[in-house]
C-alpha cells in the first residue's frame, strides 16, 4: 500500500499525459481530414473558373450584346404600344377646354355624362362626388 502511495503521483501523471496524447492525436486527425476536404473543394473552384478563363468563345460578351438588341426591341415595342394608346385616347377624350365647349357637347344628339372625381389621399380610392347627364336623350 505504501508502494502505491509513493508512485500513486507518477501512475496519475502517465494516465494524464497518455489521455491528453490520445485527444491531440484524434484532434490532429480531424484538422487534417477537413482540411484536405476543404483543400479539395477549392481546388475544384479554381479548376472551374481557370476552364471558364481559358474559354475564347466566353459567353458574357454575347450574351450583353444580344441582351442589350432584345432589350432596345422591347423598349421599341413598349413606346409604340403607348403611343398607339395615346393616338386612340387623343381622338376620342376631347376634354373641354374654353367656355362654350359644354354648350357644344349639350347640343351633340346621345347621352354623355360627366363626371366628378376625387381622389382620397387617405384611402388612395378614388371617389365619385357627382355625375350629370349632358346631351339630348
Amino acid at each position: 500500500m505504501e508502494d502505491i502511495k509513493k508512485h500513486l503521483f507518477w501512475g496519475v501523471s502517465g494516465v494524464v499525459v497518455l489521455t491528453i496524447s490520445v485527444m491531440w492525436f484524434l484532434a490532429v486527425v480531424s484538422l487534417n481530414e477537413e482540411r484536405t476536404k476543404n483543400e479539395g473543394r477549392i481546388s475544384g473552384t479554381f479548376t472551374r473558373l481557370e476552364k471558364i478563363a481559358d474559354n475564347k468563345n466566353h459567353p458574357n460578351d454575347k450574351f450583353d450584346d444580344g441582351m442589350t438588341v432584345i432589350l432596345n426591341s422591347v423598349k421599341t415595342d413598349i413606346h409604340k404600344t403607348w403611343q398607339d394608346k395615346y393616338n386612340v385616347q387623343k381622338q376620342s377624350l376631347n376634354w373641354p377646354v374654353g367656355p362654350g365647349e359644354l354648350d357644344r357637347i349639350n347640343k351633340r344628339s346621345g347621352e354623355f355624362t360627366g363626371y366628378l372625381i376625387e381622389v382620397c389621399t387617405k384611402c388612395g380610392w378614388n371617389h365619385m362626388i357627382r355625375s350629370t347627364t349632358l346631351g339630348k336623350y
